[in-house]
């Protein structure tokens, strides 16, 4: 199909310009979530996954955490250093903390004052 073109091997993490998260969606997720009409046996033509059946249609929604450090997310968290009164386990992890929500930009255009900077993606609340 010509509006569609193959793309091979293609992760979300690949994506960066809003045509190819449609490529993406069209060629990798559609492709494993609906069956092949064509090449499909009549019982298992409305299954996901062989197993699971499809009733209405499919939402995308993505929920973006903010990142923050785990010792600010969990500062009671031990064990803790007797010198330090830190936990050294978590020391420069980040955390994403289940409770908060970002609405910041992310993707290639999120620096949009870079000159070579593309559009990114941003929310739209």
């Amino acid at each position: 199909d010509e509006t569609f073109p193959v793309s091979g091997h293609y992760e979300m993490t690949d994506i960066s310009e809003v045509g190819e998260l449609w490529q993406y969606l069209h060629e990798a997720v559609m492709e494993s979530l609906i069956p092949d009409i064509g090449q499909t046996a009549e019982p298992n033509v409305r299954r996901v996954f062989r197993y699971n059946q499809l009733i209405g249609g499919i939402q995308l929604q993505q929920i973006r955490r903010p990142v923050k450090l785990c010792e600010e997310v969990y500062p009671d968290l031990g064990p803790k250093s007797e010198r330090t009164g830190r936990n050294p386990l978590i020391k420069n992890v980040l955390c994403y903390p289940p409770t908060e929500y970002s609405k910041s930009c992310f993707g290639p255009g999120k620096n949009a004052s870079a000159p070579e900077a593309k559009a990114g993606f941003c929310s739209d609340a």
